[in-house]
């Protein structure tokens, strides 16, 4: 998703987003300089067209730049989810996508690579299926549904089903006795 498309797609997908006004190149050359980094080029982009946004429910905020502040470990914080969980750029080293990767700041696990990723992908992840993106999915075991012979008595098939794929992955026959 380009970035122009992303605020009609989050109006759209989100009730009450506030969109700040996109940052000029000055500001963003300041940020940075108070700082002491060089944004990657989509961080740019995005602050460029949104210099922070807010969505009620679920909540997200993505800080403005006057409220970025470097913290300990490399790391700059700037959005927050579930007014709890805070993901960051880690700006110690460049990734393999020429950008800094984003993690979550309490944990380290890594969000995903790109700023892009971050807003075509992962915002629509949580604010769609209020999916922790700061986290770690444990993925839930497959599901086993019950084709039951003739008055629950005789063979049935065991269809596996993963969550995940949303398609079958197995089946097994078994036998019902009479209850």
């Amino acid at each position: 998703m380009r970035i122009e498309e992303f605020r009609p797609a989050l109006e759209k997908a989100a009730s009450e987003v506030r969109f700040s006004p996109g940052a000029t190149p000055e500001a963003i050359d300041a940020c940075e300089r108070r700082l002491g980094v060089t944004f990657p080029a989509n961080v740019r982009r995005f602050y460029a067209v949104h210099d922070g946004l807010r969505v009620e429910a679920p909540s997200l905020v993505i800080r403005p730049l006057d409220a970025l502040v470097l913290a300990p470990g490399g790391l700059l914080p700037f959005a927050s989810f579930d007014h709890e969980h805070t993901v960051a750029f880690a700006v110690d080293a460049v990734n393999e996508a020429g950008e800094w990767s984003i993690v979550s700041a309490e944990t380290g696990f890594q969000v995903t690579l790109t700023m892009a990723s971050f807003w075509s992908n992962k915002v629509f992840a949580w604010v769609k299926n209020q999916r922790r993106i700061w986290a770690e999915e444990r993925p839930e075991e497959p599901r086993k549904d019950l084709l039951v012979g003739h008055e629950g008595v005789g063979p049935v098939l065991e269809s596996i089903t993963d969550p995940d794929e949303g398609c079958r992955v197995g089946a097994a026959w078994s036998f019902c006795p009479r209850l």
